[in-house]
């Protein structure tokens, strides 16, 4: 990834949204428009039902780094504490990393119930999942760069374990942060923070960031700031609207519990077209979309990370190749 001096933006082709044969299709396409990085979702189910698709994370980033030379791939985001045990992810990225020197980027989060508790039947409380994170952090940083067998004693792990086959370049680790106590793992441990940059919630979640972040010597301005932004592009309005519609999670209460992407599908059902607009970058022209990231770069964001859930996602990779990339580049 490049320098945090300069603005760059990465894509999630989104393989819970489209087909995911045709998301590694794309793949190599989006390398060539110019994006930086090509993220992708990790998830057991995805958030909604009608038309859902879903294919395991560290697969489809094989698949994705494979079918291209240049750019990065990184999950957005691992959740290393339930579903997955942290010395696993540490190998799996580890390997993927040994295989393809300096295009590998692991991004973890706390968890959701449709990926842990669907696949696990564990469900832990907001305290816990938080304190497995951090701890899930120390163990994967340990695996990684231990230079003989190691016994880890933690609260939640208790691992033996010593990676042999260490990649010749290290990986960059980011931190989903949607609170205060997940930013300021993401400040201590982390290359970066991911965040929505929303006004309010944005100015807590950086504060204890960057707070965290000196506290162990490190200068918050030489760390990735990420804004990951829900966008769907498309001329019609409707159109536009389709799949934010029926897959529409945050404004859903609880939704971070629910299991049943039917639930979540229909909860999501009621919520009103200007509510989506609020949560989403919903653009019918090149100038919609160019000003609602330019927002969000305002608002601190050094790197952007657009989740494509374009009805019609090969015309926004027009868009984004002909108009919304080479604007950024240019500025």
């Amino acid at each position: 990834m490049g320098d945090v001096d300069s603005i760059k933006i990465g894509i999630m082709p989104c393989v819970l949204m489209h087909d995911p044969l045709d998301c590694v299709k794309r793949a190599p396409v989006l390398e060539e428009a110019g994006f930086d990085d090509l993220w992708e979702a990790d998830h057991f189910l995805p958030f909604h039902h009608t038309n859902a698709h879903c294919a395991n994370c560290a697969v489809t980033l094989e698949a994705y780094l494979s079918a291209t030379k240049r750019v990065t791939c990184g999950s957005m985001v691992t959740c290393p504490t339930i579903r997955f045990h942290p010395a696993e992810v540490a190998l799996t990225y580890a390997t993927l990393a040994l295989y393809h020197p300096g295009r590998v980027a692991l991004a973890l989060g706390a968890g959701e119930a449709i990926n842990e508790k669907a696949c696990t039947g564990i469900w832990p409380s907001p305290k816990e999942r938080v304190e497995r994170l951090e701890e899930a952090v120390r163990l994967i940083k340990k695996c990684w760069t231990a230079t003989d067998y190691f016994t880890f004693k933690g609260k939640y792990y208790n691992t033996f374990f010593f990676l042999h086959d260490k990649p010749k370049t290290s990986i960059p680790l980011y931190i989903a942060a949607g609170g205060p106590k997940t930013a300021r793992i993401a400040g201590k441990y982390g290359e970066g923070i991911i965040t929505g940059f929303e006004d309010i919630t944005n100015k807590v979640i950086i504060n204890n960031f960057e707070r965290s972040a000196r506290e162990v010597g490190k200068d918050p301005s030489k760390i990735k700031k990420i804004a990951y932004i829900l966008v769907s592009y498309h001329p019609d309005i409707e159109k536009a609207l389709k799949i934010p519609r029926r897959s529409i999670t945050a404004m859903v209460p609880g939704w971070l519990d629910i299991m049943d992407p039917r639930i979540i599908e229909s909860n999501a059902s009621i919520i009103n077209d200007e509510a989506i607009i609020n949560t989403n970058l919903i653009a019918i022209t090149t100038e919609e979309l160019i000003k609602g990231i330019e927002k969000t770069i305002n608002s601190g964001a050094n790197y952007v990370i657009l989740e494509d859930n374009s009805p019609e996602p090969y015309l926004s990779l027009k868009v984004f190749k002909n108009n919304l990339l080479p604007y950024f580049q240019d500025k």
